[in-house]
């Protein structure tokens, strides 16, 4: 398959496997509040998950630069502030999805541009696609527009490119 068609199929898919868990969400937390600590086992699985994507790229690009290990560090230690902060956990979980959502709209941007274009247009298109949600999101009874959401999920996707642009940086030969 063209890697142009199979990039785009990605992060679309991925953009409304976002958007098919608006409706969602919501009923999904409210049950779960009522059976687990709920809170604890979101940042809980956070950690896990953001911690164990940094292991897996460290470990995936051998990174060598002592200066990648300190970005991405920096990089780790702002995703774990979010979860300190963030008093709603579902709230939490737009770094995940966006940073990744950032990560495959780049990729398949970068197939017909410079990575800087790509970067800066990924970013652009990540906070488009979460300001799409929010007004989505209003559409369906019991949910709201919120413009943290759309702070939130920008700030997902630009950690997401950060990661994405450490990781290119440690790889150029």
């Amino acid at each position: 398959m063209n890697p142009r068609i199979k990039n785009w199929l990605q992060a679309f898919g991925f953009l409304l496997v976002i958007y098919a868990t608006i409706p969602l969400g919501r009923p999904v937390a409210d049950f779960l509040k009522e059976r687990i600590p709920f809170n604890k086992c979101v940042n809980a699985a956070y950690i896990l998950v953001v911690s164990g994507v940094f292991i897996f790229l460290l470990r995936k690009f051998r990174v060598k630069k002592i200066s990648t290990y300190f970005l991405l560090s920096i990089l780790l230690g702002i995703y774990m502030y979010f979860v300190a902060h963030i008093r709603i956990p579902i709230e939490k979980i737009h770094f995940i999805e966006y940073g990744l959502l950032s990560f495959l709209i780049f990729r398949a941007l970068k197939v017909d541009m410079p990575a800087y274009v790509a970067y800066i247009a990924a970013l652009v298109l990540t906070g488009a696609f979460g300001w799409i949600e929010e007004g989505l999101q209003s559409l369906i009874p019991g949910r709201y527009y919120d413009h943290r959401d759309i702070i939130f999920n920008s700030i997902g996707g630009l950690l997401g490119i950060l990661v994405v642009y450490c990781i290119r940086r440690e790889i150029k030969k």
